[in-house]
């Protein structure tokens, strides 16, 4: 293990503990709903590689508490850092919604849209249609 920590370059593959959390403030997406009240959100921040002097995406999942329940999967939140955490994996809480998934509107008809993939394509074809 003593020679990997020589290469330079390799420290922006290396895990950081929970216990240090990067940021109080950020902006993710929620990827997983496991509980009523938890929600699992990706961040993605962009390090700088010190050797390469190339930026690099590093992502990090957190749980997070969700007093409301107003979240689902693929919702972009805004997550802020609880004073004291609630468990020991629950550092963060939903501060804000900012990007529902289920409002999506489609600009040519005015609709709300779905956001399964099969039934975008199909929209996508009947708007298509309309114009032949």
């Amino acid at each position: 293990m003593r020679v990997f920590k020589q290469i330079p370059g390799l420290s922006i593959l290396r895990k950081r503990p929970q216990s240090k959390i990067p940021f109080p403030l950020a902006v993710g997406q929620v990827i997983k709903v496991p509980d009523a009240t938890t929600r699992e959100v990706k961040i993605i921040k962009m390090e700088l590689d010190d050797y390469l002097k190339m930026y690099f995406n590093k992502s990090f999942i957190f749980e997070t508490v969700d007093q409301n329940n107003s979240s689902k999967k693929g919702d972009i939140v805004l997550i802020r850092k609880l004073d004291k955490p609630l468990t020991q994996k629950k550092f963060f809480s939903i501060e804000k919604i900012l990007f529902q998934i289920d409002n999506i509107v489609d600009p040519i008809t005015g609709k709300k849209m779905s956001h399964e993939q099969d039934e975008i394509k199909k929209h996508l074809e009947k708007v298509a249609q309309s114009f032949n």
